[in-house]
């Protein structure tokens, strides 16, 4: 099960919660070598959307380039600091890209760093968003999911690149959506 539109897992009146169908791994992740650390859920009935629960847009054309996009904002309930609790209220995080070689990370993920610590442990899984106009259209995209980070949560966070994973998204959207949505 998964709970949707959660900000306070204290208080979980405006939240709604979901059946996981099915789990889907990206087919080359590995643990140990942290590359496709990605996957999707498949929820047994469609979602209903309300003011705390809305889709994100993902970006599926490759020939898009984000790649010259400085910083993203990052969401996740991990710990804020590294020997803390998990957070209860749902956190945000700017971000701000770094050159791969700084994170020793492949080609299909994001490498970043914060001013005052990135994310931390319990972040993983979370999203990496920024606002784009898109055909004039002001939307949220998602472009990463919280991987690891280095340094004890003090500077690097790695995160899995969407847009390199399109293909795969779209090829399984495509395999498990029904024809009547």
């Amino acid at each position: 099960k998964v709970s949707l539109g959660v900000h306070n897992s204290n208080d979980l009146h405006s939240s709604r919660i979901y059946k996981v169908d099915r789990f889907l791994k990206h087919w080359s992740y590995v643990r140990s070598s942290e590359g496709s650390d990605i996957g999707l859920l498949k929820l047994a009935r469609k979602v209903e959307f309300t003011a705390n629960i809305r889709p994100i847009c993902i970006l599926t054309d490759s020939k898009i380039k984000v790649d010259r996009v400085s910083w993203f904002l990052a969401i996740g309930w991990g710990k804020t600091e590294p020997d803390g609790d998990t957070s209860n209220i749902l956190q945000t995080k700017i971000i701000e890209r770094r050159d791969k070689s700084e994170c020793d990370c492949l080609d299909s993920q994001i490498c970043t760093v914060a001013e005052s610590g990135t994310i931390c442990y319990g972040d993983s899984g979370g999203p990496v968003v920024l606002e784009l106009k898109i055909k004039q259209k002001s939307r949220y995209v998602q472009l990463g999911v919280s991987s690891y980070v280095t340094d004890h949560c003090s500077k690097h966070g790695v995160f899995t690149d969407i847009l390199s994973h399109s293909m795969w998204i779209q090829f399984l959207v495509g395999r498990h959506t029904p024809n009547d949505s």
